[in-house]
């Protein structure tokens, strides 16, 4: 896991070969907790491209693996954030095709892979990546990003130049252009309760979307798809036995285990985090180490399960209580280390905190699985929900009297949206569409066209309708394309690298969720038994106490801490409006969710308001 930089000008006039290395130089400093070990800078020779670099080690921990990296005869460089699992795999079939390596890095198979396969090599790795590489034969940069968004890229470009790096705030600090506030960006976050992809905080400061890659050539900018997760696969249906399924899982979980670095993993309590710590006492020869969060709160607390799993497999365990004045501590450095809004990933930044202080520099975690599996309660209720979003033609013309209704009521409004997107944002929208009216100087309707404007399309530029999925494939799409991608991946990822820690996610290697995805919904989801194909492919190695627990989410009690200092946090949130001191007051008469005064401080401490 890395920090990565660069500059591209479009024109032949580029600044002095010092301007461009100082533009390179503020974006690692601004970058410098990603990657702590080592720094690189590489300019071309006419100084029209330049690339930045800062080094966290995973893999071959020499100064082979140095970056910006280049191939033999200096014609194609890389500076790239990331891993590639099966990159022995692909190491061993390029060096058969006459390859030459100098290091033990996967950073060098992919300018390799590139070289022997060109855009077709980026669906060869297996992993989680985004890289800028630069081809001077051809004149051509790519930035290119994971099918499912784990690793962040954000790029700025006007006429004369595009920047790219791992943080808009990298790009906001490179001097390279005046960085103005979006005002959309509120009116999204309040919607989402985080800024969707491809939008930014930072006007002009775009996210390449999963599975894309964006061309510069001949001074031209596109975007380009490699993989769609709408359309990959659909079609095809697959059988596996619970046999196979653990096979896969072996495989997947063996290969992001490979590091030349200090590794462990998270354990919630949870049935995904409990099954990586399963699989990965299977794959480790050495004990593992697991970390977990513990509170005062009984009801948070899953002590008694991470114990339970710590205690089968004989690991390394460590365990943090975070009480309410840890919490209130430590929230500046949180807020510090959101480099986009969230409500979301309080929860990984402190246990980020626990597993630097343990000396490890990565972890894996069960992000993905809920999404991929079906874990999530609504997956049971798809084909009533599908059914339940056929209303909307009839809530489209109520616009603003919808926010009349009680309580959860109010996420009906949303129905008045796509059907897709609607259906969605009814579970998870934060605001409606009118209450971010309210709390915002925009109309209901320029909500709704932000929302809109916020929903995947297909290749002919519309949406993707009801009717070409099972409501279960559409539910678990959307998740991976919408909560997983914009809000929980980007949280992980800069919550853990304020730690300078990398996180890895099995449940969202590239085959694995092919193969779950091509699977007939009735066989994913059982009404009896959660997360069905995981926990029978596991049945001889998690507990059955465990399996079928009531569900809880990794959540901190952080409603009863608002409470408890409800005129601190209050003092803190955005509070100008009537409507923003009625969220305040719903909150405190329990009858809206903490998630949203939470929103108003996280807005307020984000400078979005």
């Amino acid at each position: 896991m890395c920090g990565i930089a660069g500059i591209y000008y479009l024109c032949n006039d580029a600044p002095s070969q010092e301007g461009t290395r100082f533009a390179l130089e503020r974006m690692n400093q601004a970058q410098a907790h990603r990657g702590p070990d080592d720094e690189g800078i590489w300019q071309s020779p006419n100084s029209r491209v330049g690339f930045g670099h800062r080094r966290l080690s995973i893999i071959d921990l020499s100064s082979a693996g140095h970056q910006p990296m280049s191939n033999e005869d200096g014609s194609i460089w890389i500076t790239y954030n990331g891993e590639i699992y099966n990159y022995q795999l692909l190491r061993e079939e390029l060096l058969g095709l006459g390859h030459i390596f100098r290091s033990q890095s996967d950073t060098e198979v992919i300018i390799h892979a590139y070289e022997e396969w060109g855009i077709d090599a980026f669906r060869r790795f297996r992993g989680m990546f985004a890289f800028g590489l630069w081809d001077g034969h051809c004149h051509k940069l790519y930035l290119v990003k994971d099918r499912f968004g784990i690793k962040p890229l954000y790029y700025y470009q006007d006429q004369d130049k595009i920047a790219f790096a791992s943080e808009v705030r990298a790009l906001s600090k490179s001097g390279l252009f005046q960085p103005h506030k979006n005002h959309d960006a509120l009116i999204v976050f309040l919607l989402f309760g985080s800024v969707p992809i491809p939008m930014t905080t930072v006007k002009g400061v775009l996210g390449i979307p999963a599975g894309h890659f964006l061309l510069v050539e001949n001074g031209h900018i596109s975007m380009h798809c490699y993989y769609d997760l709408w359309t990959d696969g659909i079609g095809e249906e697959k059988t596996i036995s619970a046999d196979e399924m653990r096979h896969l899982l072996q495989e997947t979980v063996a290969q992001h285990l490979i590091s030349d670095a200090p590794i462990g993993l998270f354990l919630s309590g949870g049935i995904d985090s409990s099954a990586l710590v399963a699989l990965g006492a299977t794959a480790k020869k050495s004990r593992l180490t697991t970390l977990s969060i513990i509170f005062d709160e009984a009801e948070y607390s899953e002590q008694k399960y991470q114990q339970l799993i710590a205690g089968r497999y004989h690991t390394d365990h460590r365990e943090l209580t975070v009480t309410s004045e840890l919490f209130q501590e430590e929230m500046p450095k949180v807020f510090q280390a959101m480099d986009q809004p969230s409500i979301d990933g309080v929860n990984t930044y402190f246990v980020s905190l626990m597993a630097k202080k343990a000396g490890l520099k990565a972890v894996l975690a069960g992000t993905g699985g809920d999404e991929v599996f079906c874990g999530y309660p609504h997956f049971k209720r798809a084909c009533l929900l599908s059914k339940i979003s056929k209303l909307g033609f009839c809530l489209r013309s109520l616009n603003g009297l919808t926010c009349c209704l009680p309580g959860k009521w109010q996420k009906l409004a949303f129905l008045g949206l796509d059907r897709s997107l609607g259906l969605y944002l009814m579970l998870r929208g934060l605001f409606s569409p009118a209450e971010v009216a309210q709390l915002t100087d925009a109309t209901i309707k320029e909500v709704q066209r932000l929302a809109t404007s916020m929903q995947p399309l297909n290749g002919d530029g519309h949406s993707h309708q009801m009717g070409t999925y099972h409501p279960v494939d559409m539910l678990s799409r959307w998740e991976i394309h919408g909560y997983l991608q914009n809000q929980l991946l980007k949280d992980t990822d800069c919550m853990s690298m304020a730690h300078s820690l990398e996180t890895r996610v099995p449940f969202l290697d590239p085959l694995l969720i092919s193969t779950v995805l091509a699977i007939r919904p009735k066989e994913r989801i059982n009404p009896k038994v959660p997360k069905v194909l995981l926990t029978q492919a596991l049945s001889q190695f998690l507990p059955q106490t465990l399996v079928y627990r009531p569900k809880m989410t990794f959540t901190f009690p952080i409603g009863e801490w608002l409470k408890q200092k409800a005129s601190f946090w209050q003092a803190t949130s955005q509070t100008n409006t009537p409507a923003a001191r009625q969220v305040w007051q719903d909150f405190a008469a329990g009858i809206v969710s903490w998630t949203r005064p939470w929103a108003l401080i996280i807005a307020e401490m984000s400078n979005l308001s």
